[in-house]
């Protein structure tokens, strides 16, 4: 293959929102060398996972790196101090946890703004450039998958991790006991299934996401951290309404109480208590303009191809 080796700083294998993008993202370029994580036999968990990363990465040697999401950003500091290959974030803003920096990040946060952010000033001339996630139109005809429940319904698609918050929403449907069904799709622990079913909350298991969406009135995304979750543009160019803690890349793409609603941990309780108080469907209706006229498929590819070519022919790589 004699494209640019691109690398893209996530483990396809994990199955989420993000890593299916990329995916069709490799798939739809072909003419480029991709290489994700685990090809190169790299996990970053834990320290040694991420001494290994950056052993493979600089043995790798790619000409484009593609970050998504905080950590990935870290490691692409890490790796290259000096002189690099051209850098891609799919986020602009800054590492906040629930909006509370610990003084790692805050001693950081100076230098991974740069990697993210699309300044001009770049390692070895070349500008940071960022390239938001983008989806395909829904297929249409598509179909509710769940049928029947009471409404509202609010679903958490997400497999289960700590930073997804699917412990911090089940113990705020207990405490405010809205009107409605809590579903949680995805894949999830035995231990917090039987949890949540003791509730009420309906469990689906892995599930297609896109009639799971067809069956949501809100879609819920309490994270601790995130990158560009891609489960919100699926769930946006749906015309499904989305709630998400303003944390990574989120509020670069809801505009609060416009295109959807920003909702920090602490209001979760209250926002929740009173979902008929949202301009719901107005609300739905917009992220759907939102989406396809900002986030598609085909806008993220032709600028992947536009950086990675300006990059291999040693001109930078612009916004």
């Amino acid at each position: 293959m004699t494209g640019p080796r691109t690398l893209h700083l996530t483990v396809l294998e994990q199955g989420g929102g993000t890593e299916t993008i990329v995916k069709r993202l490799c798939r739809n370029v072909p003419e480029f060398h991709h290489i994700s994580l685990e090809k190169l036999g790299a996990y970053p968990d834990g320290l040694r996972g991420y001494l290994g990363a950056l052993r493979a990465i600089r043995a790798f040697r790619p000409e484009v790196v593609f970050c998504y999401g905080a950590r990935s950003h870290l490691i692409a500091c890490a790796a290259w101090p000096a002189r690099g290959p051209a850098l891609v974030g799919n986020i602009r803003g800054e590492i906040d946890f629930l909006g509370t920096r610990t003084l790692v990040y805050r001693l950081a946060d100076r230098r991974v703004r740069f990697w993210v952010a699309n300044f001009c000033k770049g390692l070895g001339g070349n500008r940071g450039v960022v390239i938001h996630n983008g989806v395909p139109e829904p297929p249409p005809g598509e179909q509710p998958l769940l049928t029947g429940l009471q409404p509202p319904v609010i679903g958490l698609l997400a497999n289960e991790r700590p930073m997804k918050g699917h412990r911090f929403l089940l113990d705020v449907w207990r405490h405010c006991r809205p009107a409605g069904t809590l579903v949680f799709a995805g894949r999830i622990s035995p231990a917090l299934r039987k949890e949540a079913e003791a509730e009420g909350i309906v469990c689906t298991g892995y599930v297609s996401a896109g009639p799971l969406l067809r069956s949501l009135d809100l879609l819920a995304l309490p994270s601790a951290s995130e990158g560009f979750p891609g489960v919100l543009l699926e769930a946006m160019s749906r015309g499904v309404p989305v709630a998400a803690t303003p944390v990574g890349g989120i509020p670069e793409l809801i505009h609060d109480g416009q295109t959807g609603f920003l909702v920090h941990r602490r209001e979760w309780s209250n926002f929740l208590s009173r979902p008929e108080s949202h301009p719901l469907k107005t609300v739905g209706l917009a992220g759907r303009r939102h989406v396809r006229s900002r986030f598609t498929e085909r806008r993220m590819i032709e600028r992947f191809r536009k950086a990675a070519r300006l990059a291999t022919a040693g001109r930078g790589v612009s916004a």
